[in-house]
Parts: C-alpha cells; sequence; structure tokens
C-alpha cells in the first residue's frame, strides 16, 4: 500500500470520528414534558347553579389555553370544602381557587363583608359591566382579601337576593317573628324589617325548614332554585332585596408563584370569563324565575309593588345610618362607588 493511500484512510478515519463526535455532542435525548400545574378548585350550587357553571367554564378555559400545562380539580357543590369554611381553605392552600362569600368573614374583610350582601346594594348587570375600571368595586374591595393572603379573581354576582319563606310575606308586618336563615350582612336589615335572622349553613337550611324550626331564608333565586327551597318554602318575594355576591379567590402566595406567562394567563382567562358571565346571567335569571312562575299554584312568586318596596327600604334607615357611623370614609367612598353601580 502505498504511502498517499495510507494517508487518505488515516484522514477518512479522523474525519468520521469527528463527524460521530460532533454528533454525539449535538445529540440530546428528548425532554421528558414537565408535569402540569395542578390547580384545586372548590364550588358551591347544583348543576344549574349560574357561579358553578362559571367555574366550570373557567376550568376549561385554563386548561385549553394553557395547553396542557394548567391542570384544574374543579370539586363542586361544597364536595370538599363547605362555602363557609372556603376562605381559609384558600388562605391555607387546601384549594387554590374557590368560591367564596365575604359576608361570612365580617371581622377579616370589613367593610367589604357589610356591603356585599347589604340590602338594595347595587344593580347585577351595571356592576359586571363597570365593577373592573379605574377606582371602581374591585379596586375597593382587593387590598382587604389581600391583606388575608387572596388574591380576588372575580366577583359574580347572582341577581335578584330574595326572601322565600313557608308562609307569605306580602308587606312590612308579615316579616313580624319570621326566622329567616340569612348572612351576617343582612343581620340587623332582616331585624328592622320585623324578622328573626337566623345563622346556619345552607346545606342543613332544607330540612330545618322543612322541620318548622325556621320560616325561610335569603338566598339568589338561582339558588332556591338549584337547591330546590321552593319545595319547603314555596312563597318567594320579588323585590331585588340584594344581589347575591360571591367572589372567588385564589391563593395570593400560589398566583405569584405561577410563571409569568401563566400568571396572566390565568388572570386574562378570569376577566373574559367575567364578561361572558354577566352576558349570559341575565337571560339564565329571567328563565329561572319564569320556571318558578310556571310551578303555579304549588309555587307562588310574588312581585312586591313599587310602594311596599319604599315602605322596607324605609325601615332600614337607620340601617344605613349606622353604616356611615361605623364605617367612616370607607363608607362614603362605599357610597360614591355605589351610585355609578346601580
Amino acid at each position: 500500500m502505498t504511502r498517499g493511500r495510507i494517508g487518505a484512510i488515516y484522514r477518512a478515519g479522523v474525519a468520521v470520528a469527528v463527524s460521530l463526535g460532533v454528533a454525539a455532542v449535538a445529540w440530546v435525548p428528548p425532554a421528558q414534558s414537565a408535569e402540569p400545574i395542578t390547580i384545586k378548585m372548590a364550588s358551591y350550587g347544583g348543576p344549574s347553579y349560574p357561579i358553578r357553571i362559571h367555574l366550570e367554564t373557567v376550568k376549561d378555559m385554563l386548561e385549553k389555553r394553557s395547553q396542557g400545562r394548567l391542570k384544574v380539580d374543579h370539586y363542586p357543590a361544597e364536595s370538599l370544602v363547605k362555602l363557609a369554611k372556603a376562605f381559609d381553605a384558600v388562605i391555607d392552600n387546601v384549594v387554590q381557587i374557590a368560591l367564596t362569600s365575604a359576608a361570612y368573614e365580617p371581622k377579616r374583610m370589613g367593610v367589604v363583608a357589610a356591603v356585599a350582601n347589604s340590602p338594595w346594594n347595587w344593580d347585577a348587570y351595571k356592576f359586571g359591566e363597570h365593577y373592573r375600571e379605574p377606582g371602581s368595586f374591585y379596586d375597593f374591595a382587593a387590598p382587604h382579601f389581600e391583606r388575608n393572603g387572596l388574591k380576588l379573581m372575580s366577583w359574580p354576582n347572582v341577581p335578584h337576593g330574595e326572601v322565600f319563606s313557608s308562609k307569605p310575606i306580602r308587606k312590612l308586618e308579615d316579616f313580624k317573628g319570621k326566622m329567616l336563615r340569612t348572612v351576617s350582612s343582612l343581620k340587623e336589615p332582616l331585624k328592622l324589617l320585623g324578622a328573626e335572622p337566623i345563622f346556619i349553613p345552607t346545606s342543613e337550611l332544607f330540612n330545618a325548614i322543612q322541620r318548622g324550626t325556621v320560616d325561610g331564608g335569603t338566598l339568589a333565586i338561582s339558588s332556591i332554585f338549584s337547591e330546590k327551597y321552593y319545595e319547603v318554602a314555596p312563597h318567594i318575594q320579588i323585590a331585588n332585596l340584594y344581589t347575591g355576591s360571591l367572589p372567588v379567590i385564589m391563593n395570593l402566595k400560589f398566583f405569584n408563584s405561577l410563571p409569568p406567562d401563566m400568571k396572566t394567563l390565568v388572570w386574562d382567562t378570569f376577566v373574559e370569563a367575567d364578561k361572558q358571565y354577566y352576558r349570559k346571567i341575565r337571560q339564565d335569571t329571567t328563565e329561572v324565575i319564569n320556571q318558578l312562575k310556571g310551578m303555579k299554584p304549588k309555587v307562588q312568586v310574588y312581585e312586591v309593588p313599587a310602594e311596599e318596596v319604599a315602605r322596607w327600604k324605609a325601615a332600614l334607615k337607620p340601617f344605613h345610618d349606622e353604616m356611615a357611623k361605623t364605617w367612616g370614609a370607607e363608607w362614603t367612598r362605599f357610597e360614591k362607588i355605589r351610585e355609578t353601580l346601580r
């Protein structure tokens, strides 16, 4: 073999070795797909309850928009967390998102708890259109949640918080002595109307009315319908007494720990789902009222005349005077915001 031939073979061998070396350096084993971030979410209400449906929509949107990077385990109908315990469950990170009621937390939520379900607090539909605007209700309420380690994600109102009862309540005088299950923010107003406020979990309410230990309660009309309270308390008084407020909260540390793109995605998803919810809720509420009216004579839906509603409102003047005295500048600020939401 000639020297030239040997040199050619050597050079070819070196080239192959170098190529293999480069290939070895360049080749990287395929990365294993990252585990999705799991979010536990707790809610309240039966399958037809509007905010439960809203949160199911949020779940679907988060999972699709994140392309599987987020996995949401939804626990509806208080199956994991009772509504009255949702506040602490999110603070303790038992669940990361939950439907709650500020009215259950008067000490920790202060003026926000006081106004959340207060009588004739705001127009539900106008609230939905404007509450996220700068200086409006979101900016008023959010700091109270953050002080408790919570992020306010959305505030889906349920229109027509009404009185339902086993016996009719047509006039102011009919409230006298009625034992009505309610929340803390309606305690004094119901007393001024003549009723006796009762505080029990909603999970116990149906049986309590059935036994006759409670005469009825105050709930959003969608809850009256979805939980079938009309079966034991068939008299429903339509007066727009209050707007049911069940804000959706998230553990603040968990929210802030999300990767930046997922943090933005979660926030934007709630904002968009909010808009969808408020577009749909007016139609859904009208349908629920019409279905209840269609159950006549078993169920009696009574639309309280305007002049009678005026009597109810007049009876609550001491309540509003006391709110102004108790909360001072915060109440004044809320009153200004509320005027834009009526």
